[in-house]
C-alpha cells in the first residue's frame, strides 16, 4: 500500500527546526504513552500480541508501549530490541503557529520485534482519533505534549513519531481528491454541497447529479473521494472518525461555509460523523455545516452483510490469478455476485489493463478495506453521547433494511431535527431504470449503484427541496 509516509516525513522535515522541549506534563498510564527525549531515548505504541497488523491491534487492550533501553521507565513497558530503529533523525522546533513539536523519523526492522507483521502495510496511532476523538488507543498521550501521531509501516520499514502542542502540527487527516462544479457566478465557498460516496464508490458516481445540483441550486458542488477510495490517498485507520477529520479538513482548507453534506451508505455514516464531531462546537466552526442529508443508512452499530467480505475476496482473487481482461474479471466475480450491474460497479475500481500493466490491479487497498469491514459496520458514537441539532433528512429505500424500526430511536437521539423520506428503491438501486443512458454512461457519469440511481428524479427533488427550504 502506498501509505504516503514519505510525504508526511518530507512535510515534517520542512518545518522550522531546533528548539528546546518545554516542561514535561504528567500523563496517562505508563503502558499507554509515547515519548521523545532524543534519538536514543523514546517510547512508542505497538501491538500487544505477537505478529499483529497495526490495524488489527486497534481494540481495547490490543496496544502497549514499547521503549528504547534508555527511554524505558517501567517494567509495564516493553523494550524494543537493539537495532530496531536505524538512521534515526531527531528534531524539535516550532510548528505552524509557533507551538513546540518533537519528532523521530527513521527506518525500522520489523523482523526484530515479534509483535509486528513484517508484511503489514502499516497504520497510525494518535491522541485525537478513535471513538469520539479520544485517542487510538483511547487515552494515549505523549509525555510532555498535548498531542501526538505515530505512523508505523512495517512493510516499508519506516516509522515516524511526532509530539506537539498544536494539533495542526500533528495532522490526522488526508487531503482528499475531489471533483468540483462551480456555478456561473463563480461562488466557490458559500452554501456548498459536499457529496460522499459509499464503499467501493468514488466521486465519479455523482458526476451527473453534481452538475444538476449545481445548475438548479446555483451553488458550488464538491464530490469527494474518501480515503482509500477512488484516487484519494491510502491511509490507516479506515474509521469514521478519520474520514470525518478528512472532510472537516477539506471544508476548512477550501474556506467553505454553510455546507450541505450528503452521504450514501458508508459516506452517510461519514457525513453523520462530521456532524457529530466535537470540533463543530468550536466557535470557528459554527458556520461550517448547515444541513445534513443521509441516504439509506442509520447511525447504528451492526455487522455488514456477508457479501462485502465476498467482494474483497473476489477482488483479491482477480489480482492473485493475474487476470488479463475485464471479461475475465467479471467471470471471477460471477460466483460472488449474481447482479451484473453490481459486478460492473465493483470493476470501476480496476486500473486500466495496458501493455505496461497487463494484469488486473485494483486502485483501492484491498487489505485495508477488508480489515476495515467490521469498522465500516460500526458507528463512532453511542446514542446520547453527541447531538447535532441542525436540519437533517434521512432518505430510506423501501426495499432496503438499512433504515428500519430499530433505527429510529438512535436517529432521533443524534439528530432531533430530522425528517424521514422514502423512495421505492433498494440500497443498491437499479441501473435498469435508466433506459435513455448507455451502460457506460451510467457507470462513468451517474450515481449508478446507490439508492439515488433507482429514482434519480425523485432523489434529486428531495435533496433540492430540502436545501432550498433550509437556506439562510
Amino acid at each position: 500500500m502506498q501509505f504516503l509516509l514519505a510525504t508526511v516525513l518530507f512535510a515534517y522535515s520542512a518545518l522550522p527546526a531546533l528548539g528546546a522541549p518545554g516542561t514535561l506534563e504528567a500523563r496517562q498510564a505508563v503502558d499507554n504513552i509515547v515519548s521523545i527525549t532524543n534519538a536514543n531515548s523514546f517510547c512508542m505504541i505497538m501491538p500487544r500480541d505477537p505478529h499483529t497488523n497495526i490495524g488489527d491491534s486497534e481494540h481495547p487492550g490490543g496496544m502497549k508501549t514499547y521503549c528504547s533501553a534508555a527511554g524505558r521507565t517501567s517494567p509495564q513497558q516493553g523494550q524494543l530490541p537493539a537495532g530496531f530503529w536505524r538512521d534515526v533523525q531527531y528534531k524539535t522546533g516550532n510548528g505552524k503557529n509557533g507551538k513546540r513539536y518533537a519528532q523521530l523519523t527513521g527506518c525500522i526492522r520489523p523482523e526484530l520485534l515479534s509483535r509486528l507483521n513484517p508484511r503489514d502495510e502499516g497504520g497510525q496511532y494518535d491522541s485525537s482519533g478513535g471513538v469520539g476523538g479520544r485517542g487510538n488507543p483511547e487515552g494515549s498521550k505523549c509525555t510532555g505534549y498535548k498531542h501526538y501521531v505515530e505512523l508505523v509501516e512495517p512493510a516499508g520499514n519506516r516509522a515516524c513519531i511526532r509530539c506537539c502542542d498544536d494539533p495542526a502540527d500533528c495532522p490526522l487527516n488526508k487531503d482528499l481528491d475531489y471533483a468540483s462544479y462551480i456555478p456561473p457566478d463563480g461562488n466557490k465557498t458559500e452554501g456548498a454541497l459536499i457529496i460522499l460516496h459509499g464503499l467501493f464508490g468514488s466521486k465519479r458516481n455523482f458526476t451527473s447529479l453534481s452538475k444538476l445540483f449545481m445548475k438548479e441550486l446555483n451553488i458550488p458542488v464538491y464530490a469527494l473521494d474518501l480515503r482509500n477510495q477512488g484516487t484519494s490517498p491510502h491511509a490507516l485507520p479506515h474509521t469514521y472518525s478519520a474520514m470525518a477529520a478528512d472532510v472537516l479538513h477539506f471544508i476548512k482548507s477550501h474556506s467553505l461555509s454553510k455546507v450541505s453534506l450528503l452521504g450514501h451508505s458508508m459516506g452517510g455514516k461519514a457525513a453523520m460523523s462530521v456532524a457529530l464531531h466535537p470540533s463543530l462546537s468550536e466557535p470557528e466552526n459554527e458556520d461550517a455545516l448547515a444541513n445534513l442529508i443521509v441516504a439509506d443508512v442509520s447511525p447504528t452499530r451492526a455487522q455488514l452483510s456477508p457479501e462485502f467480505k465476498g467482494y474483497i475476496e473476489a477482488m483479491k482473487k482477480i489480482e492473485s490469478t493475474r487476470v488479463a481482461s475485464r471479461k475475465e474479471a467479471l467471470e471471477v466475480l460471477g460466483p460472488y455476485e449474481p447482479d451484473p450491474s453490481v459486478r460492473q460497479f465493483l470493476l470501476t475500481n480496476l486500473n486500466p489493463i495496458t501493455a505496461s500493466e497487463p494484469h488486473a490491479k485494483f486502485r483501492v487497498p484491498l487489505d485495508t478495506l477488508g480489515n476495515a469491514i467490521p469498522e465500516i459496520g460500526w458507528f463512532p458514537y453511542a446514542p446520547g453521547e453527541r447531538v447535532w441539532s441542525g436540519p437533517t433528512m434521512f432518505i430510506k429505500g423501501t426495499k432496503s433494511a438499512y433504515i428500519n424500526r430499530h433505527s429510529l430511536a438512535p436517529m432521533e437521539s443524534f439528530f432531533p431535527k430530522l425528517q424521514l423520506e422514502t423512495l421505492d428503491a433498494g440500497h443498491w438501486g437499479n441501473v435498469s431504470l435508466f433506459p435513455k443512458y448507455s451502460y457506460a454512461d451510467m457507470v462513468l457519469n451517474l450515481a449508478s449503484i446507490p439508492i439515488c440511481s433507482a429514482r434519480p428524479t425523485e432523489f434529486k427533488k428531495l435533496v433540492e427541496d430540502f436545501i432550498k427550504k433550509h437556506r439562510t
